[in-house]
């Protein structure tokens, strides 16, 4: 103790910055020199130190004031359970908060650092984020106030991101933290999702198949409804400023119209949250500015009203669409069936870039149309909205049969997302049936014959994945096995080198065995087809046949 406050006494008096600086140091060595150091900083004695760092005063050096915020940081990690009521108790953590509007941007960065820890600590924040006494609800009205005056239109926008990060850190409470940490430059609180996981987003365009039978992580029902607790107190007047935000950037910053989407997409699971952006207009804008990039002339030229620069918010804007949809069939209703219904008029939009994928524009928005359509559809709320539309189901099929590499991909993935459903298989396998026999008859099975041995790694691993999408329906696993050749390549373990294709083959044929017995009764033929299989798999993924064995020792020992 005493050797703490000789530092913060030295502090004070402190002459120039090396010796300030010598000062900061001995503190922070002190207050991690043991496992209970961090008890120091709970003390009476410390208390008025700690006030003056916080002070937000010209006086008190930027080095003084973060390596404070960085103490108590440490400290309520350690020991949440008695800091955080301690720090609030005293004021302390008000004082922190208030460092947000900070012209410095490594105090701000750590006063957003160490609300993410209260945030995140469900347990023991509840005196701050939920307490609703008037006099002591000083984060709420300190929030609240702080979102009014940062949103407008002349005042300073570092700072209003930075609320941003605060803000989606309360309506997005189930995040994990090292995505918080890890995401963007401008630190919000949203993950982007990089791999087509249950439940799928936009995001690379490969599939994992040790992923295929994983479910997303669930909450309890305490937490859920905490997190419901938080948002109800939260939600306004942000969200409305999100949407006032969005509207006023519309053409203007699409850096500040991406990320408002993305914390608008994830507060998008609470369904009173897609019902408060819904009322609040924000999906007809977004329709407005997806009307803006076609032409409704007859010359095939590409929408004049908006550049392809803006392809960036516009793919933006598709994904989101995308990613709210998927979450349930309510929110697929609500999205694109309510309130003006929506979603036949963003087919449309779909439909013509499509359709013009020739043009600059549109060419750019292709990619991210077609890995949509799969997951809107994994909803039979969205696969109704899709297969309403015939012409747009051939212009959409039509990609498949594409020679060009990202297009076979992308085109692959999406469909096979499509068809392993959110909902049961026999209430939606016969609506996917109509969406794989708008080509033409065998002309799909006849691509990917070449494609599943592809020597591109991308398109061979496309093409698994939507053999295996399809092989779980009893119509698309029938044409799988008619594929020729397909049955023999998939039983010679020496056609494939790589872990992952190996994978995809055992996964595929593992589909077959546990799905689809009755395909394989029709013959002896096709019977014996069945019991190789299921020695297959009983011999595992990775099995190597004797006589491989015997070849490798011989080119070895010669």
């Amino acid at each position: 103790m005493n050797e703490l406050i000789k530092s913060f006494e030295e502090l004070k008096n402190s002459k120039n910055e090396d010796e300030l600086l010598d000062c900061c140091y001995n503190i922070k060595k002190t207050l991690t020199n043991n496992i209970n150091s961090y008890k120091l900083l709970l003390t009476k004695e410390i208390e008025p130190y700690l006030k003056i760092a916080l002070s937000g005063s010209s006086e008190v050096h930027t080095e003084v004031a973060l390596v404070t915020i960085k103490m108590l940081n440490m400290a309520i990690k350690k020991n949440p359970e008695i800091t955080i009521q301690h720090f609030n108790e005293i004021g302390i953590l008000q004082l922190v908060f208030n460092q947000i509007t900070s012209d410095s941007i490594s105090i701000s960065q750590a006063v957003i650092d160490l609300f993410t820890t209260i945030i995140s600590n469900k347990k023991y924040n509840k005196p701050i984020l939920l307490n609703d006494y008037e006099k002591s609800d000083w984060f709420n009205e300190t929030f609240k106030k702080l979102v009014l005056e940062y949103s407008l239109a002349n005042s300073n926008k570092i700072i209003f991101f930075r609320i941003l990060v605060i803000g989606s850190l309360l309506l997005n409470l189930n995040l994990n933290l090292e995505e918080l940490n890890t995401n963007n430059s401008l630190g919000v609180g949203v993950p982007q999702i990089e791999t087509f996981k249950p439940n799928h987003s936009i995001g690379n365009n490969s599939i994992d198949p040790s992923i295929i039978n994983s479910n997303t992580k669930s909450i309890s029902k305490e937490e859920e409804e905490y997190n419901e607790q938080v948002f109800k107190k939260y939600r306004e007047p942000f969200i409305t400023i999100l949407v006032q935000a969005f509207n006023d950037s519309t053409g203007k910053d699409q850096i500040t119209q991406m990320n408002i989407l993305e914390i608008i997409e994830e507060s998008c699971k609470y369904t009173v949250a897609l019902q408060s952006i819904i009322n609040s207009g924000m999906i007809n804008s977004l329709y407005e500015i997806l009307k803006k990039t076609i032409n409704d002339d007859d010359d095939g030229d590409s929408g004049s009203d908006i550049s392809s620069a803006e392809s960036p918010i516009l793919n933006k804007i598709i994904s989101f669409l995308a990613n709210v949809s998927q979450l349930s069939n309510e929110k697929t209703e609500m999205l694109f069936f309510s309130n003006g219904e929506f979603g036949k008029k963003f087919i449309e939009i779909f439909k013509y870039h499509l359709n013009h994928s020739e043009n600059e524009l549109s060419r750019k928005l292709k990619m991210t149309i077609l890995a949509s359509i799969g997951i809107i559809g994994k909803n039979s709320k969205g696969l109704d909205l899709i297969i309403k539309d015939e012409s747009f189901i051939r212009s959409y099929t039509e990609f498949f049969l594409s020679n060009d590499q990202e297009t076979i991909v992308t085109s692959y993935n999406s469909f096979a997302i499509m068809l392993k459903s959110n909902d049961k298989i026999y209430l939606v396998s016969d609506k996917l049936y109509q969406i794989y026999r708008s080509l033409p008859d065998g002309l799909l099975m006849s691509k990917m014959t070449k494609n599943y041995s592809s020597p591109i790694e991308e398109i061979k691993t496309s093409s698994f994945s939507l053999i295996q999408a399809l092989c779980v329906h009893s119509w698309g696993a029938s044409e799988v096995i008619k594929m020729a050749g397909f049955f023999e390549y998939l039983m010679n373990r020496q056609n494939e080198s790589t872990k992952l294709a190996k994978e995809w083959k055992f996964c595929i044929i593992q589909t077959l065995v546990n799905q689809h017995k009755d395909l394989f009764t029709s013959s002896s033929e096709w019977r014996d087809r069945y019991h190789q299989m299921e020695s297959y798999l009983k011999k595992g993924i990775h099995f190597i046949p004797y006589e491989s064995i015997t070849k490798i020792e011989n080119e070895f020992q010669g």
